[in-house]
Parts: structure tokens; sequence; C-alpha cells
């Protein structure tokens, strides 16, 4: 594994000549090589690993004329996974961060007696809880 990582030709050396069949060394190498970076801990706390660049796909030139034949019109696409959304003018926010100003308390009434105005009876004097 150490030597996929370590030594890239690999990367270089994908296909036999003249065939579309990728090379056995190639698809180990592409193997440990997503192995270790996944095992790297930034590529755990991202989620993954993605390919930020732009992709194109190719369709056939639209030509018929016979030295344009088997060329091919390079089409760019956003990559897998990208969405594109409006973002909003203004952002409106769910709350004020803004604190507003909450006056001093200036002084404090003593408590001089408890009143219940529903019963009739004795007043406690507030003295005699203390």
């Amino acid at each position: 594994m150490d030597q996929h990582i370590f030594h890239r030709s690999w990367m270089y050396d994908r296909k036999y000549p003249g065939k579309r069949k990728l090379k056995a060394a190639f698809v180990d190498g592409v193997r440990d090589f997503v192995a270790y970076a996944m095992a790297q801990d930034a590529f755990q706390l991202e989620g993954g690993i993605r390919c930020p660049f732009s992709q194109v796909y190719y369709v056939p030139y639209p030509s018929h004329h016979r030295r344009k034949h088997g060329w091919c019109a390079a089409i760019k696409c956003k990559p897998r996974g990208q969405f594109e959304t409006e973002v909003p003018d203004k952002e409106i926010p769910y709350q004020d961060d803004e604190i507003l100003h909450v006056p001093d308390v200036i002084e404090v009434d003593p408590i001089t007696n408890l009143v219940d105005r529903d019963v009739d009876g004795q007043q406690l004097d507030a003295e005699t809880l203390a």
C-alpha cells in the first residue's frame, strides 16, 4: 500500500496501449490512495472527498464536413452534488441581536406587612418573620 501512496507512477500508466481496459496497478493505486485519504482527519471532518472542479461531457461535433468527422464538442456542466440557489439580497434576522438598555433598580420598597385580601382576618407583621 505504501508504494502506491508515495510513488505516484501508477497515476500516469493507467491503460494498456490501444485498449480501453485499466491496468490492475492503476486500480489498486486508486483504491489505496482513496483509503489513505479517507483515513486523514481533515477528510473525516469534511465528510468525504469531492472534486470541486468544473466537469465536462463530450458530444459529437455537429458538422457533416469530412475533416471534422470524429471530433467532439466539450460542454461544461456543474460538478455532481452542487446546486445553485438564489442568494437573498438582505437576510432577515430571526432575532434582533441588539440588547435594549434595562434601567437600573434604584430602590426596593421594604415589605412591612403581608395581606391576603380574599381572607378576612388578622394581618401578619413582616418583622415577626425575619
